[in-house]
């Protein structure tokens, strides 16, 4: 995929790993258009009536707060557990793709444009703290400090092409430790709460820049997936490495439900799972699953729950190995998070979605 390619798909269809959406037709585009899209950085959005019903992307928890973000800058609030909305100030017009928060205050919210917002009051009001241009500039100046040719050369590359590229997943470890992955191979780190960033793109073993879709935690290492099968682990400033190839596909996330258990998932309902901390993998059980998988959630007592671009949900209760339909449905799937009572609150297409704790029943084994 090309860079211009990039430039011209639709909002709606970037996201943070949708694969029907970010396979979907690209369009050329112009730089009128790139403009315009810059220019939604700084644009105050249009207050949905019913945010709740937005084109919703990510859905977290903030202490007792659910907090959910989406396309024109969408930021809603809930503090009854999904019962009533509000509207949360953004300051932007840019789709945001991913939120993550630290404690009950502290939290970032990551979309195109290379468009970084942090709060600190809970998500009632956001500060900028990155966007393409501050990027550009960032990797710029940390790739001439470095003498790292090849870096310099991406650098350059990134920044005559404009600020148009998207963040699709953030790692938050507390108030201070955040990871950032998105398009073309984009990885950032900040030991500062964001208050200055760096760059580890180099570090990483990716010399297509296939774009990386997830960051997990496995232990002292991250775990990054990607295009075209790509897994990478390893650690900023200790270096990376490519995991075994086990799928040409995309991968839009990963799990780690220890550090030796892991899952990763991607397109057309394709699921692998790990018993060896990712030196060997072998193909889950997913019976009836055709569409891609967006999103997962880990439950109590080590349950997971994928959620996939056709609305419907896949518990398994065996570390990953096989997963069982629930009795699900509706519109595709973005995000999830577990409630207090044991349920779910989605974040999907079409806004929120809760589902009970009766719809996540198992009757599969726990791993041993």
């Amino acid at each position: 995929m090309t860079t211009r390619e990039w430039r011209g798909q639709r909002l709606a269809a970037i996201a943070m790993g949708l694969a029907g959406l970010c396979a979907g037709v690209l369009e050329a585009a112009d730089d009128a258009v790139l403009q315009a899209l810059t220019d939604a950085l700084g644009q105050a959005p249009l207050a949905p009536a019913v945010p709740q019903r937005a084109m919703l992307l990510s859905v977290t928890q903030a202490g007792t707060r659910l907090v959910a973000v989406g396309e024109h800058g969408v930021i809603t609030l809930s503090d009854d557990q999904g019962l009533h909305w509000r509207n949360a100030r953004s300051g932007t017009d840019v789709t945001l793709t991913q939120v993550r928060f630290a404690d009950a205050q502290t939290g970032w919210a990551v979309g195109h444009l290379g468009l970084v917002l942090r709060t600190d009051d809970g998500g009632q009001t956001w500060q900028r703290q990155l966007d393409g241009q501050r990027l550009a500039a960032l990797l710029l100046d940390q790739a001439r400090t470095s003498g790292d040719a090849k870096a310099l050369e991406t650098a350059q590359r990134l920044a005559a092409e404009g600020a148009d590229k998207p963040w699709l997943d953030l790692l938050v470890e507390g108030r201070d430790q955040i990871v950032l992955v998105g398009a073309f191979n984009l990885a950032l780190r900040s030991g500062d709460g964001g208050r200055t960033w760096q760059d580890f793109a180099a570090q990483l073993p990716n010399p297509s820049g296939f774009h990386l879709y997830g960051v997990s935690r496995v232990g002292s290492e991250l775990l990054l997936v990607g295009e075209q099968g790509l897994m990478l682990m390893g650690t900023p400033g200790q270096g990376f490495r490519k995991l075994p190839s086990v799928y040409e596909g995309t991968f839009f996330g990963a799990v780690a439900l220890t550090p030796r258990r892991l899952v990763v998932h991607g397109l057309r309902g394709t699921v692998f799972h790990s018993e060896d901390g990712g030196a060997s993998w072998q193909p889950s059980k997913v019976a009836g699953a055709t569409a891609s998988f967006n999103t997962a959630v880990v439950l109590a007592g080590q349950r997971l729950v994928l959620g996939d671009q056709a609305g419907r949900l896949f518990l398994s209760a065996d570390g990953g190995a096989t997963f069982s339909a629930l009795p699900s449905g509706g519109p595709p799937i973005t995000g999830a998070v577990s409630l207090p009572d044991g349920g779910l609150m989605l974040s999907t297409l079409a806004g929120v979605l809760p589902v009970a704790p009766k719809q996540l029943a198992a009757t599969q084994n726990r791993p041993s």
